[in-house]
């Protein structure tokens, strides 16, 4: 190691003793040492064949003034009092090689871990498949880049990511798009292949945020160009990219979003509906599945794809969903007379529960229900073959669904249909064969699989995060408290991103996997500033991301300088 890099020594002292898996260091000639450097030491014994190396991270810091005894002694400092300023770190170890688990020796020297030393403690010359997770924030010309194991991410060994934090502080949704698009540029470097055959749906729920992903930013500036050169990334928007939206306004054939540029329509037809019991959906809240209206959603489910696939009934001449909502009351009024056998009507209306106990209170909550949630989704369900039907994820590397212009209740139908219809095709698919990984990045999770609540979308949600592996669909949630969702999620995520807390949710069981120096700096963190924990580094990592290079708002984009930016990188190649 080089002695440029030497910070300190390791302290002797017995109330300051070192042991196996932390010790503090003593700073050296005012070293520049701050929290979450990376150091380390090497320890070369008579008895030993080799060097054996400790590698930490510093989560602890104190300075003092020796030989004083009084607080108010800091005053006599240093004209009247003679004394000497001492900075000592404290170092929690990440790594030791080989695994000999004794206390380093005092006096040892200790150095700023760079280059080839930095990735060993982080265990980064063990991983054969990596990405960037992002940068330290040591000052650019001292910062490191930070990578992941790609094989605990894309199903190989593990999956998933889940990310906490403040709203609008926090950046989550900003830090889930730069991990999506550090996987597809280490994709494109080392598995070509693999990177044309991932698949990535991001919900927009918020906004028009992830609306102009395809879009360059204009507002990039040098340092953050030179940070992705660094990072071996490209400072370029996404490609290959399909958006879908709602129709503006019912009956039309144009999209809401982005003026209509690139985007398809959100559109499911009455056969959809019926056939695929997406009825389900519009019931999620848990109230409706601790009542009889659970039964009553069964039943008609189960009726609707079994007549509709009949043909020829009054399900299948329905051309709108008020039209089919009508329909349903009245095959499950129970307040009609179903006795009278020879009258038409009277045999058509009630049938579907004319065996059943159901009482007209719960009727008729199940139709308030059914009516109410047709004002929101009316829009996106017709028999109209021609527009399309479904999310189509197989055409582009990326497709965008936005949803922030929904009722609640649709966003919650449009999220609970896609996973549905993802998870159908990737059981259909695996079964022939198919191997390629399909992220979902999805925000404020808290909606869609809350902790104490029960609804199919969630049960959607906990079914990817438990065998998504398997499937290959993996998850990149995120949620202002992991207090709040379901923990199964949470537990299964191999990759944990910790923004800005605040301090009573910091200290909740859901952020065990941090320590408490890590707990202690998500109440301070800034925007843009994260702690990642993964699975082969026992201590949860500060890091920085670099400014987006895709347009998060319409006004961020304009294509001047974006080529003249790319030609540099592409020449440094």
């Amino acid at each position: 190691m080089s002695e440029s890099n030497e910070i300190g020594i390791v302290i002797g002292v017995e109330r300051l003793a070192s042991n196996p898996l932390d010790f503090w260091l003593y700073v050296q000639d005012n070293n520049n040492v701050q929290l979450d450097d990376i150091v380390c030491l090497e320890i070369t014994e008579e008895n030993q064949n080799e060097p054996r190396f400790i590698y930490g991270i510093v989560d602890e810091m104190k300075k003092s003034l020796e030989g004083t005894d009084f607080a108010s002694d800091a005053e006599l400092y240093p004209n009247k009092l003679p004394s000497k300023l001492a900075e000592i770190a404290h170092v929690s170890v990440l790594r030791v090689e080989p695994q000999i688990f004794n206390p380093p020796t005092p006096g040892l020297a200790v150095y700023k871990a760079t280059d080839n030393k930095f990735k060993e403690a982080l265990y980064e010359d063990v991983m054969d498949r990596t990405f960037v997770l992002g940068h330290t924030r040591t000052g650019l010309a001292q910062e490191e880049v930070i990578h992941g194991n790609l094989d605990f991410l894309d199903g190989e060994s593990g999956a998933h990511v889940n990310i906490s934090g403040i709203s609008g502080v926090a950046t989550k949704t900003s830090y889930a798009t730069f991990l999506l698009h550090s996987i597809f540029s280490s994709l494109e470097q080392h598995e070509k292949n693999k990177r044309a055959n991932t698949h990535a749906i991001i919900f927009n729920v918020k906004g028009e945020d992830l609306m102009w992903l395809d879009k360059a930013n204009s507002k990039m500036d040098e340092a953050s160009q030179k940070m992705y050169k660094k990072m071996g990334i490209k400072p370029e928007p996404f490609s290959n990219i399909q958006f879908y939206s709602k129709p503006n306004g019912q009956n039309s054939k144009l999209p809401a979003s982005r003026d209509g540029e690139n985007v398809e329509l959100l559109h499911w037809t009455i056969e959809d509906f019926c056939k695929e019991q997406y009825i389900r959906l519009l019931f999620t809240e848990d109230d409706f599945r601790t009542t009889q209206i659970e039964s009553l959603v069964n039943l008609v489910a189960y009726k609707l794809e079994k007549d509709f696939s009949k043909g020829g009934n009054s399900i299948n001449a329905c051309s709108t969903i008020y039209e089919l909502i009508e329909e349903i009351g009245d095959l499950t009024n129970p307040g009609v007379d179903t006795d009278r056998k020879n009258n038409e009507e009277g045999v058509r209306a009630g049938l579907w529960v004319q065996d059943t106990n159901m009482n007209e209170a719960t009727w008729s909550a199940f139709m308030r229900r059914l009516r109410n949630s047709a004002r929101y989704i009316n829009d996106m369900i017709s028999d109209d073959s021609e527009i399309g039907s479904g999310v189509h994820y197989k055409q582009t590397n990326v497709t965008v669904v936005d949803i922030h212009q929904l009722h609640g209740r649709a966003q919650k139908f449009v999220v609970g249909v896609i996973l549905k219809e993802l998870i159908a095709d990737r059981e259909k698919t695996d079964a022939g064969g198919e191997n390629s990984p399909v992220f979902i990045v999805l925000d404020e999770l808290n909606k869609y699989a809350p902790k104490d609540n029960s609804s199919s979308i969630k049960e959607y949600l906990v079914d990817i995060a438990e065998r998504g592996r398997s499937m290959n669909i993996i998850l990149i949630g995120a949620q202002q408290t992991a207090s709040e969702i379901e923990p199964r999620i949470v537990s299964n995520s191999a990759f944990r991103v910790t923004g800005r807390l605040d301090a009573a949710e910091s200290e909740k069981s859901e952020y065990g996997y941090l320590t408490q120096a890590a707990k202690t700096r998500t109440k301070l963190l800034q925007p843009g500033t994260m702690v990642v924990t993964q699975p082969q580094v026992p201590i949860p990592i500060l890091l920085q991301f670099p400014f987006p290079a895709w347009a998060t708002k319409k006004s961020d984009f304009k294509n001047k300088g974006t080529k003249k930016m790319l030609d540099e990188f592409a020449s440094d190649d």
